[in-house]
């Protein structure tokens, strides 16, 4: 039963990352400004996307430890 839990984690990583990357490709379509051009105009805005990304990241690591040290 675990495969079948990281095989669905796996197929939903692929989902949101083609859902990402066809919602990017639309926006530089639509001519909005590239990524780099709007974190150069916007400085906060990519900080807080890299510090969530960041406690996204620790906090799955440490809820993995605590789910391998309860077993």
């Amino acid at each position: 039963m675990r495969w079948l839990r990281s095989l669905l984690a796996a197929m939903l990583a692929a989902g949101v990352t083609v859902l990402g990357a066809s919602l990017l490709m639309a926006w530089s379509e639509a001519g909005a400004p590239s990524l780099t051009e709007f974190a150069q105009r916007h400085p906060m805005a990519g900080a807080a996307f890299g510090v969530l990304s960041t406690l996204i990241v620790v906090v799955s690591a440490l809820g993995q430890r605590r789910r391998r040290r309860s077993r």
